[in-house]
C-alpha cells in the first residue's frame, strides 16, 4: 500500500505515468540514473532567413487599403457602409 501511495505522489508531479515509473525505480529501486532515463541527441532546426521582406505598412496605409476595398465592393452590406464610417473617422483623427 505504501509503495502505491509514494508512485501516486509521484505521478502527481511528474508528466506521466512513463516517467512516474523512472522516478520512483530511480528512487527507492536504487536504479542509476543513466539506466532510467534515455538520453536523446536533439538538434535545432535551422532557422531560415528570408531575405526578400517586404516593408511592413503602417497602421494608416492599412487602413486607407481596407477602406479601398471596402468601397470598391458592388454591393456594401450594411455593416460595410458602418465599417466605411467607422474607418474614414479614424483617418480623419490621425
Amino acid at each position: 500500500m505504501m509503495k502505491l501511495f509514494r508512485f501516486y505522489i509521484i505521478y502527481r508531479f511528474a508528466q506521466d505515468a512513463i516517467t512516474a515509473a523512472k522516478i520512483y525505480n530511480m528512487l527507492y529501486n536504487n536504479e542509476n540514473l543513466k539506466d532510467s532515463f534515455e538520453i536523446k541527441n536533439t538538434t535545432k532546426p535551422a532557422v531560415k532567413s528570408n531575405m526578400n521582406t517586404t516593408k511592413q505598412k503602417s497602421k494608416k496605409d492599412e487602413i486607407i487599403d481596407s477602406l479601398n476595398y471596402l468601397k470598391s465592393k458592388k454591393s456594401p452590406t450594411k455593416q460595410d457602409k458602418d465599417s466605411i464610417y467607422t474607418l474614414q473617422m479614424i483617418l480623419k483623427n490621425m
